[in-house]
């Protein structure tokens, strides 16, 4: 099966699929959760189009939460918009609250520089 390239919306298969992979490769996998009918998740996925295009080298995949029941559930996703960060299949990290871009793209970099030497402790 092929995986979207990053900034692609993903099924809950798909989605499955690349965590799987990225848990044995042991690299972290950044997700933003959504729904369609969300007003909140488009300013979110706004914001994070914005923050994304400040450092291209960060590839965050979308993921509409109601095609990934299972997932949501095992990495207890509470509500959208959510911004995870899944690292050896489990969701070390997820961020509810879009204050601002700046706050993105810091949490973003903070995560995957965290994730990248292995210590998953934070928010």
């Amino acid at each position: 099966m092929n995986v979207p390239a990053d900034g692609k919306e993903l099924t809950g298969t798909e989605l499955k699929q690349l965590a799987q992979q990225s848990e044995m490769r042991r690299e972290p996998l950044l997700v933003m959760f959504v729904t369609p009918l969300c007003g909140t998740c488009r300013v979110a996925l706004r914001m994070l189009e914005i923050a994304e295009a400040t450092d291209p080298t960060v590839h965050v995949y979308r993921c509409n939460i109601n095609t990934a029941p299972e997932l949501a559930q095992r990495w207890r996703i509470a509500s959208v918009p959510a911004l995870a960060s899944i690292v050896r299949g489990e969701a070390a990290h997820v961020l509810y609250r879009m204050e601002s871009v700046g706050r993105m793209f810091s949490w973003l970099q903070q995560h995957r520089q965290i994730e990248m030497e292995g210590n998953e402790h934070g928010t």
